[in-house]
């Protein structure tokens, strides 16, 4: 047994260097700045971010180096840096590279790719621009630099985003695309930078303002061919009228975006995050209506999207929108275990969640009469806004909008505590910033806004009714002329059928007289030949009767010329004395026989003729 005991490390050194392979990771840096020195770092370093040179990565060609590293099977997770973490990998946009994770169960080439690192996040964006300072990719360095200093909590700067920004837009109005306005690509850089511009002004409470760029930036979407970029637009604009109170028009806007979101037959991630973002709007909208169950409906939809996603800041924002719904509907129990879900599963950074969650817990614990840690509750948030107005800002959200709506109730709350002081003093700070968040001037800005933008609505509407009229009027003067030229054709093709039949009938006619013409001489023709053959006939009967008469003809002729000699025969004989009565004896039957062959051979001639006679007859 102690022997087998004895064997196990062995085996097991045995097996852990059978399971070891040859793991290439393979770099390209694509920045603007090289280096000469990346390390990369990991669980098979124990993320050990020092300049450990077991780990440098060596040149390969051009901007890519490389590494080879003998790892067991099974998963890892790595990074590249610069020598520490101040030097770390970065997204393009500031944001953190997360964990790159695989498992290893064979010799593995790994390539990756690097496009910023931690210190110098700014610098080689401006290397960039010295190499491109007035060209497109100028414009895109620009409003990436933009949207870090407007969106990115650690380098949070409003005057440099509004001044990057603003460089970003002079430079793509003065750029080649500017003189074909319309173009995609320049509505398309235009749009994204207008919408930076409304995001910082939103974010320093000028609703109106912000409202104003957002509708300006509406008309720029209507002419993208990008389809996705008018639900987008009509989704920032509620941002506005949230912010102002206009929860109507804030529907209204989410409906307009959701009837074309699913006019988009094709799925994307972007759709996705788009209705997302409709849906929590619109159950906001309900509920600061008043109108819980269509409230719920909606919330309880964003539930089912965000199952589906696993976005865990949306799911933050649903559970905290649950909690209000509940919690205004009564269902106390429910609505504090959706604010907790928000406050637990939220990351660090997402502080305007947890405030807001925080608030409605403060009232769950007021409306139950336990005023002390409702005021606990409440003033957490309020010191939250108070002491984090730039995090609040990178949200693209206004500090004293959270402030005024938080501050009656941490006066209600002071009052019911029996601090009258500290509750006048919150009541007034709300007063206050609600005076300049919402003056009379601003407001009257806004609803002049809105109602212009209604009216242009109407004026679009009414353009393309009468757009629509037109091309229908265009189409029923198409069809017209259609049908005329149908008739027309079809007037020339009879007329023409006329012509032919009628040159067909002169033909047929010429062709019937000449037929005519023709038969009358076939006639004529055929009567002659009748005739010939008649006439020939005739002959030939002529001929033939001619032969047949001829016969007897002849011998009457002969027994008459014969007889003639036998009479002058016989007379000679007469005159003679004495008479010799044997000769006339033998004349006179002479003369009596031809007599007879005579009479014989004119009865056959008669005969003939009477048979001709009968056959012409019949």
């Amino acid at each position: 047994m102690k022997k087998i005991f004895s064997l196990l490390p062995l085996l097991l050194t045995v097996s852990l260097l059978q399971a070891q392979y040859n793991v290439q990771f393979i770099l390209k840096e694509q920045t603007t700045i090289r280096h000469d020195s990346i390390f990369i770092v990991g669980t098979f370093n124990n993320w050990d971010s020092l300049s450990n040179k077991a780990y440098l990565m060596k040149p390969l060609d051009g901007n890519r180096k490389t590494i080879t590293l003998n790892l067991g099977k099974g998963p890892i997770g790595y990074k590249f840096h610069r020598g520490s973490w101040l030097k770390v990998e970065k997204h393009y946009n500031n944001w953190e590279v997360a964990d790159r994770k695989v498992f290893i169960t064979q010799d593995t080439v790994l390539v990756d790719s690097v496009r910023a690192w931690r210190d110098e996040i700014f610098t080689d964006k401006k290397a960039a621009l010295a190499r491109h300072p007035n060209d497109s990719l100028a414009i895109e360095i620009l409003a990436t630099i933009a949207r870090i200093y407007a969106f990115n909590l650690d380098e949070y700067n409003v005057d440099s985003a509004f001044h990057y920004v603003q460089k970003a837009i002079d430079l793509q109005q003065n750029s080649a695309d500017a003189n074909a306005t319309n173009s995609p690509v320049s509505l398309q850089r235009l749009f994204f930078l207008k919408d930076i511009v409304a995001a910082l002004v939103h974010s320093l409470g000028n609703y109106p303002k912000a409202l104003e760029i957002r509708l300006e930036n509406l008309v720029l979407a209507e002419k993208s061919p990008d389809k996705l970029a008018v639900p987008y637009a009509l989704l920032a604009l509620t941002d506005e009228y949230v912010a102002m109170g206009d929860y109507e028009s804030s529907i209204l806007y989410c409906q307009r975006a959701d009837k074309m979101l699913r006019s988009i037959g094709e799925a994307s991630p972007q759709k996705a995050a788009f209705t997302e973002w409709l849906t929590s709007r619109i159950s906001e909208s309900f509920y600061n209506l008043g109108k819980l169950d269509s409230a719920l409906i909606y919330a309880t939809k964003q539930e089912r999207q965000i199952k589906k996603t696993g976005d865990p800041i949306r799911k933050a924002i649903n559970d905290r929108m649950l909690g209000d719904i509940y919690r205004a509907k009564g269902d106390l129990e429910a609505a504090l275990g959706h604010y907790e879900k928000a406050i637990e599963n939220v990351p660090g950074w997402s502080g305007p969640i947890i405030a807001k969650s925080k608030i409605g817990i403060a009232k769950i614990y007021q409306a139950q009469n336990q005023f002390g840690p409702a005021l606990k509750y409440a003033l957490e948030a309020m010191h939250f806004y108070q002491n984090n107005q730039t995090q609040i800002q990178s949200w693209g959200e206004n500090t004293d909008t959270y402030i005024a709506e938080v501050s009656p109730l941490v006066a209600e709350l002071y009052m019911k505590t029996g601090k009258p002081d500290s509750a006048y003093h919150f009541l007034q700070l709300s007063i206050a910033l609600k005076d300049s968040l919402y003056n009379r001037d601003r407001i009257r800005q806004f609803q002049t806004l809105s109602f212009n933008e209604s009216l242009r609505r109407q004026q679009l509407e009414q353009q393309k009714k009468e757009a629509r009229q037109q091309f229908e009027n265009r189409m029923k003067i198409f069809g017209l002329i259609a049908v005329l030229i149908a008739a027309l054709l079809f007037a020339i093709f009879q007329i023409r059928n006329n012509k032919q039949k009628q040159r067909a009938n002169n033909l047929l006619g010429e062709q019937k007289s000449a037929l005519e013409r023709t038969l009358q001489e076939l006639k004529a023709t055929q009567s002659q030949l009748i005739q010939s053959e008649k006439l020939a006939s005739l002959g030939e009967l002529t001929a033939g009767i001619a032969h047949e008469i001829q016969n007897p003809l002849n011998f009457v002729n002969n027994f008459s010329e014969l007889s003639l000699d036998l009479a002058e025969e016989l007379k000679e004989e007469l005159e003679k004395d004495p008479l010799d009565k044997e000769l006339l004896k033998e004349l006179m039957g002479d003369l009596f026989a031809n007599q007879q062959k005579i009479n014989h051979h004119g009865k056959r001639a008669s005969g003939i003729v009477s048979g001709m006679l009968q056959h012409a007859r019949t």
